[in-house]
């Protein structure tokens, strides 16, 4: 008897603990788009692949935003293989995808909060803590009647689990909002992104004009992007009719996720590079009597091109090992005459993986192969957390060129983009800086980068947070002759 009640409550423990545990049941999206690319996974996986193996990559900065159409694999794969071709082989965590609705009349935009995409190569993960903080600093929902049938964010998915099948994304369907909306949501996707996250603009171009037509609107489409003339964009589209092209329904359907698309380009200081272009009628499977256009578009930070920085690094190697071993600097006959602009650099030596000398300008108060000979020779034998490089160490070391932008004021830290961001802090006169690399290498977070930084000024650790505090943020195009 006492046996049977000790097991019955036993039971009713087990039974009360699991009562008290809520069961939480995955809210996955199904695929709505298959046709448009294959169902079957080795077969989405083969013509994903395919596309790609074709595609040339001719970007070699890290790109921060795409431009890729969302139309049928068999019309638009290409296109969109050439523009995540130039992504290929980076970290990229997080994806923040901009689609349009095509069979919902949405009036606000929707964000998907989920817990993930299905597709036929794998299911993929939403960055939950990056779409809730979107969504609450735009009061944004999910309208489920929108997302559940469109096409626009999904056809993406197959390019990014093929080149990242870790990636987590953000899927934001955009349709017609006010002006204020589109500031706004950029100021919010801008605000999460790190060095790690990229956006993706879904759209494709002219719709259904005849072949030659709409080669001439589709080619003044991307001239207005190039130019990031957003309003430019804004307005031909409200013009429309008055075109009186024949059959033309819209000049860029997604085109609020395209303006969204150049102003978080302009807060982050990055230019359209136009990768490719034809419509459905330079296709095996289409007319040219009706038409839709497409194009892939990588924004990049314009940088040194390859010829620049192998001469840059080469100055940089032969001004160290003279003036080590002879105390002189070379004289020097430019190939290239863009490194005679202004720009701050900083110059880091490393000897076996290890730091050996770091000093630059910040500011562009010099051409900038002056400033690399000058830091050059600083960072060999002045910096004073270091003795002076030795002519038996030059063997040994490692030049890493940082060619930065020059500094602009924040409105406060929170506004700074880790990983993507080198900072100036200015506390009551003291300073100090940080490379865009560090905090990426060190692990740190942003309170923590801007912890060390504080310290490194000599400052308590939350000087940051003080009032009287000034940002300043730059970019850095960091190259060495690995």
């Amino acid at each position: 008897m006492k046996r049977s009640i000790f097991i019955g409550l036993i039971f009713l423990a087990i039974f009360c603990e699991g009562q008290e545990k809520e069961v939480r049941v995955m809210r996955i999206r199904k695929p709505a788009a298959i046709g448009f690319y294959p169902g079957d996974r080795k077969a989405c996986e083969d013509m994903v692949k395919g596309f790609l193996s074709e595609a040339k990559k001719v970007v070699d900065t890290k790109s921060k935003i795409l431009i890729v159409p969302h139309a049928g694999y068999v019309y638009s794969g290409r296109a969109a293989a050439e523009a995540f071709k130039q992504i290929e082989g980076n970290d990229y965590e997080t994806a923040i995808i901009l689609g349009v609705p095509h069979h919902y009349p949405l009036g606000r935009p929707s964000i998907y909060l989920g817990d993930g995409y299905e597709t036929p190569l794998g299911t993929l993960s939403i960055d939950k803590e990056r779409a809730e903080k979107i969504a609450e600093a735009c009061g944004l929902s999910e309208a489920t009647e929108a997302d559940a049938p469109e096409h626009s964010i999904e056809v993406q998915l197959p390019y990014l689990k093929v080149l990242f099948p870790n990636i987590k994304i953000v899927p934001i369907l955009v349709g017609n909002i006010d002006l204020d909306e589109f500031d706004r949501l950029a100021s919010a996707i801008k605000s999460v992104m790190d060095n790690k996250t990229i956006v993706i603009v879904s759209t494709d171009l002219s719709h259904y004009p005849e072949y030659e037509k709409a080669n001439k609107v589709d080619r003044k489409t991307i001239s207005l992007i190039e130019n990031l003339d957003e309003m430019g964009i804004l307005q031909r589209e409200m013009d429309l009719c008055s075109s009186k092209i024949p059959d033309l329904s819209t000049y860029l359907c997604g085109i609020s996720p395209t303006i969204i698309g150049l102003k978080i380009a302009n807060l982050l200081k990055v230019k359209p590079k136009t990768l490719i272009y034809y419509n459905s009628g330079d296709t095996p499977y289409g007319e040219k009597n009706r038409v839709v256009g497409y194009t892939g578009i990588a924004f990049i930070k314009e940088g040194l091109n390859k010829e620049e920085k192998e001469e840059l690094l080469m100055i940089a190697e032969d001004t160290m090992k003279l003036f080590v071993k002879e105390g002189k600097i070379p004289e020097i006959s430019l190939k290239n005459p863009r490194l005679a602009e202004r720009a701050g650099v900083f110059v880091t030596l490393e000897k076996h993986r290890s730091l050996r000398g770091c000093i630059g300008y910040i500011w562009p108060i010099k051409p900038l192969y002056q400033a690399v000979i000058e830091n050059v020779i600083n960072a060999a034998v002045k910096d004073y957390r270091f003795s002076p490089v030795t002519v038996d160490e030059l063997k040994d070391i490692e030049i890493e060129l940082s060619v930065l932008t020059p500094p602009e004021k924040v409105g406060t830290w929170t506004d700074i983009l880790l990983g993507s961001d080198g900072i100036v802090l200015n506390v009551a006169g003291r300073q100090s800086v940080f490379l865009p690399q560090v905090a990426p290498e060190q692990g740190w977070t942003l309170p923590e980068t801007l912890m060390h930084l504080s310290l490194k000024a000599g400052l308590d650790e939350d000087a940051y947070k003080r009032k009287d505090a000034i940002f300043e943020v730059f970019q850095a195009e960091v190259f060495s002759k690995e």
